[in-house]
């Protein structure tokens, strides 16, 4: 039974033209284990499952019955057990999981819609649990707003109410307070009068002098007499200013050419020519 599995699986093989390397690079069966099945050496792969799994893959990979290949398989094991036996000595664990190998995709497709079943439950549930708790939340808004609304009324009551009282409290602090202002216009009016008699008066005591000032515009001597006394005397540099102020101020100069003279804003001068000798008065006439 084991050599005629074994030539039936090689000689599918070779029908269909296919080379062993071939074979191990499409079925990821290592080449040494698909020569152990095609020479019927099946307890040089460890492990029954891994043989089982092996036969399996390469007859569907060959085009054979892979119930049929591992039935034979089975016999070759058990050879003087009749086939009835050798159902009954299948365990629960075996027919388990040979039921899961051929159903496998049924099995898969109903694991599928078990597990979206149980997600759009879930789903379901999440949903009803967070309307729920928004419809409260909405609720106490609502009962929050007409409690606000509510005591805005009272509010604008009281405030209406105040007004009111307040109107006639500034009506009548409007009479005090028109009166009150009349009285002090009049008395900012005074005080301005006063305050535009003081400032003529002082300006008229700062006319009572003048101030000019001399700038030399070349190397000069000059002397300066202010009120009757000389304040200064000397020679002075080109672009030095000097500042004098009274009532009459008497200008000497050596050399006309070499001053002017800044009196309310005005340049005066040069007075004459270079080396001139000149004599200016500036005074309150």
């Amino acid at each position: 039974m084991g050599e005629d599995l074994s030539k039936k699986l090689k000689f599918k093989r070779e029908e269909l033209g296919i080379a062993l390397k071939q074979a191990e690079e499409e079925t990821k069966i290592r080449i040494d284990y698909l020569r152990a099945l095609e020479a019927g050496e099946f307890d040089y792969i460890q492990g029954e499952v891994f043989v089982k799994g092996f036969l399996k893959v390469y007859s569907s990979y060959l085009g054979l019955d892979k119930k049929e290949i591992l039935a034979d398989y089975q016999k070759m094991k058990e050879p003087d057990v009749p086939e009835e036996d050798l159902e009954q000595k299948k365990s629960v664990k075996d027919k388990l999981l040979y039921y899961c190998d051929e159903n496998q995709n049924t099995l898969l497709a109903s694991l599928l819609i078990g597990i979206s079943i149980v997600v759009v439950l879930v789903v379901v549930f999440l949903g009803i649990k967070i309307y729920n708790l928004f419809g409260e939340v909405d609720v106490s808004r609502e009962v929050a707003s007409i409690e606000i609304k509510q005591e805005d009324v009272v509010s604008l009551s009281n405030k209406a109410d105040n007004k009111q009282v307040k109107g006639n409290e500034v009506s009548t602090n409007k009479l005090e307070n028109n009166k009150k202002t009349s009285d002090i216009k009049e008395s900012e009016e005074v005080k301005i009068e006063e305050s535009k008699v003081n400032n003529q008066i002082k300006a008229n005591k700062k006319v009572e002098k003048i101030e000019i000032k001399i700038k030399t515009i070349d190397y000069s001597w000059y002397s300066v007499k202010v009120d009757g006394e000389i304040v200064f005397q000397g020679n002075v540099d080109p672009k030095v200013v000097k500042s004098f102020s009274g009532k009459e101020i008497i200008l000497k100069c050596g050399n006309a050419a070499g001053v002017t003279v800044i009196k309310d804003g005005n340049v005066l001068g040069p007075f004459g020519l270079k080396g001139e000798v000149v004599t200016k008065t500036f005074s309150l006439e």
